[in-house]
């Protein structure tokens, strides 16, 4: 399975529902293209502006059929969410089925990591679900209210996981990520 790179400017794309609450998937279709031709780098979808929280893994797997339909050429990441590790892993398994680029998850927000190690932990027992496409780390303490981030634990999931790509970091101020030596 070969999947494409996420790089350049990548969308957090809008789940769309109709006024009945709904998943509206015709619309993928439509913002596909308007992607498309904008020429983002590619999309993140299913939650990097929270609408996971909200669905169901039977929606969310349906979220990413839709995009594998009319995604193209526009690489495609999905994020799995942060509170159940099993759903995590069948979505990650999903995704990769369905030839979507990347994953991603935040740090579980409900039982929330008390150390460096549980962080890492976590991550790497749903990462090492799909070591074969690139898994992304999302950091948003303003959400998850888990304060553990630190240069250790980016570097450990980096030397753990072969297939950890990346991390986004929304935490003020970025000076522990512009610390970062590799």
């Amino acid at each position: 399975m070969k999947q494409g790179t996420l790089s350049g400017l990548v969308a957090a794309a809008f789940t769309p529902f109709g006024m009945d609450g709904e998943l509206n998937l015709s619309q993928i279709s439509k913002l596909a293209q308007l992607y498309r031709t904008n020429r983002l780098g590619g999309v993140f979808i299913n939650g990097t502006t929270g609408e996971f929280a909200s669905l169901s893994l039977t929606e969310q797997k349906l979220l990413v059929e839709a995009w594998q339909s009319d995604k193209g050429s526009l690489p495609v990441g999905v994020m799995l969410g942060g509170t159940c590790i099993k759903d995590m892993q069948e979505l990650a398994l999903f995704s990769a089925e369905k030839e979507m680029d990347a994953v991603a998850m935040l740090s579980p927000y409900y039982f929330r990591p008390k150390t460096v190690a549980d962080l890492v932990e976590v991550v790497a027992e749903v990462a090492s679900t799909v070591p074969h496409i690139p898994f992304y780390y999302y950091h948003i303490p303003s959400l998850t209210f888990s304060p553990i981030f630190t240069c250790r634990s980016v570097k450990a999931m980096y030397s753990l996981l072969s297939c950890f790509s990346c991390f986004t970091c929304t935490q003020k101020p970025l000076r522990k990520v512009s610390s970062l030596k590799w």
